[in-house]
Order: C-alpha cells, then sequence, then structure tokens
C-alpha cells in the first residue's frame, strides 16, 4: 500500500519529542512496483496520521513522478529514482526545493 510507506517515512521523520528532525531528512527505500502517483490517497494518509495533510503539488518532470505535500507545519516530497523511492522533508518550502534532487 502507497500510504503506509508515506506513513511510515513521515513518522520517521519526528524526534521522539514530536520536533521534526532537522539532522535526517531523507530517506531512500527499494520499491517493487512503479508507484502510483496520480492515485495517492491524502485523505486515507490524513486519516492514518489523525492529521490533515494538504497535497501541495504533485507532477511530472522530465518524465519522472513527484508530490509535495504538507503536514502539521511541515512539507514532505517524495519521488522515484529507478527503483528507489527517495523520501525528503523540511519545515521551510524553499529549503526543501533546494534538496529536491537527492540521487
Amino acid at each position: 500500500m502507497d500510504e503506509q510507506s508515506i506513513y511510515n517515512a513521515v513518522i520517521s521523520s519526528y524526534l521522539p519529542d514530536g520536533k521534526l528532525d532537522m539532522n535526517n531528512r531523507y530517506k531512500i527505500w527499494n520499491v517493487n512496483n512503479k508507484f502510483d502517483f496520480r492515485s495517492f490517497d491524502y485523505q486515507i494518509l490524513s486519516n492514518m496520521l489523525n492529521s490533515y495533510c494538504e497535497e501541495y503539488e504533485t507532477k511530472l518532470d522530465d518524465g519522472e513522478w513527484y508530490s509535495i505535500f504538507k503536514c502539521n507545519g511541515a512539507y514532505f516530497e517524495f519521488y522515484e529514482r529507478g527503483n528507489r523511492m527517495v523520501f525528503i522533508h523540511s519545515d521551510n518550502i524553499d529549503d526543501l526545493y533546494d534538496m529536491s534532487d537527492i540521487e
């Protein structure tokens, strides 16, 4: 389930005290199947996190999909690179754009 993978990444982005972990700001994991960005359901993710997640931007750029969303004042982006999913987070959207091409 796509939402479960993103849920796990969001949860692990926070420190035990509830603050966003600004030292470990990206995660990469292998995927067996192509991620379906167009059918990703932010309502399901919001329900899982018990917090409203707002889709900020989802689009195809140079043949590769990415999606950015906002949740609890933080920004999260996920995209595929080959058979890997990259997930990054920041408390600032400009900072997120600056670091959004991790190989």
